[in-house]
């Protein structure tokens, strides 16, 4: 067997595993043999239960008949499974459907645990990305670097392109405060059946159709995933599949970049996720993690088997318009930075018309721009603004607190009115209006140290909107 070297794919441990694989084969077949035996002699201890009602008996005969006949019909045991084009039609709605199980005592026995030698090891799933192609004709392992070990059994491999150097410095979105991007970690969880497809086009894609399947929050279509805070909960989504049959089970995540700027409001749905714009997401690292029998814990999600029939076809037309969309955020990627550099130049010939300005004036002018900007940034979502107004008007507040609120940057400010519900109720068990205005500017400020130096230049703003229109 040979390959490039820098693949991921090693040859000569390839011929080890098929070794391995012989001897793990004769062992199981002897063991088969004593379990043959044991079942004629009455063994009551046999690792398969005899139900002792007929009904039970009936279905447990049907259930064995129904796993023979699933079984036959996938790859060899032991073996790495390679792509199969021709059968490769995964959906979310088919890997919704597919028969999984909540480990623990009751559904561990489903597996087999004759492989004593199993053990984990990331060369072999290296090697089953190696038998999958990307768009440039090369093993998907040519997209990733070296693994690295981590703790809890996790390997974190880096995604080869990512350059965080190469992150635009503007964002698209909404929530941006002057245009800026926000960049933050991130996790998400895929099905094994979905890796290749991301792999191949190299980006997560939004999630938009609940009737194919896809999980969203009504109408909150997009790319959901979780903060560094509750990483954990990524594997309610993945869940572990025993891709060889070999005694071990894997599930992957991975490790994100994604721009808060341009975010997708959830505050109403009440959901501990974000929820990106598919623009706004730019892969890492891929994590995998294998278990076994024996380190595998309670209550993990577990598949019945590799079904090659539900790996998803990246070639396939459901995939067809995420190459195009692939090129165009490089292509807007690449636009950014070129304004940034313009955008540099225009600040410098605007520092050297600035120095003719004295000091405390140039000061004032720069903190009232600031103010604007902010004022700006959170006026253009409209639902969050009239929240603010809401908020203020209930409460008998003066123009000091709208000031604050709508100084604060757009993703803090998107976050309070997540808990908005909880800081009413503390509003009203404040006694007097002056007290209420107190504690919010305050909680403001600490949310949000920049407003302390705005918010007289935003109260100047706000009251000179008011002159002019009165």
């Amino acid at each position: 067997i040979t390959a490039p070297q820098g693949w991921g794919f090693d040859a000569q441990h390839a011929l080890q595993q098929a070794e391995q694989v012989k001897n793990t084969k004769n062992k199981i077949a002897v063991k088969e043999e004593e379990k043959v035996e044991e079942k004629q002699k009455g063994d009551e201890h046999d690792t398969v239960p005899v139900k002792e009602e007929k009904h039970g008996d009936d279905l447990w005969k049907k259930e064995e008949e129904r796993r023979h006949e699933f079984f036959e019909n996938l790859p060899s045991r032991f073996e790495i499974p390679p792509f199969d084009a021709e059968a490769a039609c995964g959906t979310p709605q088919l890997w919704n459907e597919a028969k999984t199980f909540g480990w623990g005592k009751k559904s561990s026995w489903y597996f087999p645990k004759e492989v004593e030698e199993a053990k984990v090891d990331i060369q072999k799933f290296l090697n089953f990305l190696f038998l999958r192609l990307g768009r440039d004709g090369r093993p998907l392992t040519s997209l990733l670097g070296s693994p690295e070990v981590k703790p809890d059994g996790w390997f974190r491999i880096p995604w080869a392109a990512f350059d965080a150097k190469a992150l635009p410095e503007n964002s698209p979105g909404e929530m941006a405060f002057d245009g800026k991007a926000e960049w933050q970690r991130a996790w998400h969880g895929p099905k094994l059946e979905g890796l290749y497809s991301i792999m191949y086009h190299g980006k997560l894609a939004a999630s938009r159709n609940a009737e194919q399947g896809e999980r969203l929050l009504k109408n909150l279509p997009g790319v959901y995933v979780h903060k560094d805070g509750t990483m954990d909960k990524v594997l309610n989504y993945a869940r572990f599949v025993p891709l060889c049959r070999d005694g071990v089970f894997w599930c992957t995540k991975w490790e994100l970049q994604v721009d808060r700027a341009d975010r997708i409001d959830r505050s109403k749905h009440g959901t501990d996720q974000w929820v990106q714009e598919e623009r706004s997401v730019r892969l890492v690292a891929l994590w995998v993690l294998g278990r076994t029998h024996e380190t595998m814990e309670e209550g993990f999600e577990v598949q019945e088997a590799w079904e090659p029939a539900l790996e998803a076809n990246p070639e396939s037309k459901r995939f067809a318009e995420i190459e195009q969309e692939h090129h165009a955020v490089q292509q807007n990627d690449q636009t950014e930075n070129a304004q940034v550099g313009l955008s540099a130049q225009a600040e410098d010939q605007q520092d050297e018309a600035a120095k003719s300005v004295p000091a405390e004036e140039q000061q004032h002018q720069e903190v009232t721009a600031r103010a604007g900007a902010r004022f700006q940034a959170t006026g253009q979502n409209a639902d969050m603004l009239n929240r603010v107004l809401a908020l203020v008007h209930d409460f008998g507040m003066d123009t000091r607190v709208e000031a604050a609120l709508r100084l604060m940057a757009p993703h803090l400010l998107s976050d309070l009115l997540e808990i908005e519900q909880d800081f009413r109720e503390k509003l009203q068990g404040l006694a007097t209006p002056q007290d209420r205005i107190n504690k919010t500017i305050w909680l403001v400020c600490e949310t949000d140290p920049a407003v302390k130096e705005l918010i007289e230049a935003g109260f100047e703003i706000l009251n000179g909107q008011r002159a002019s229109l009165a």
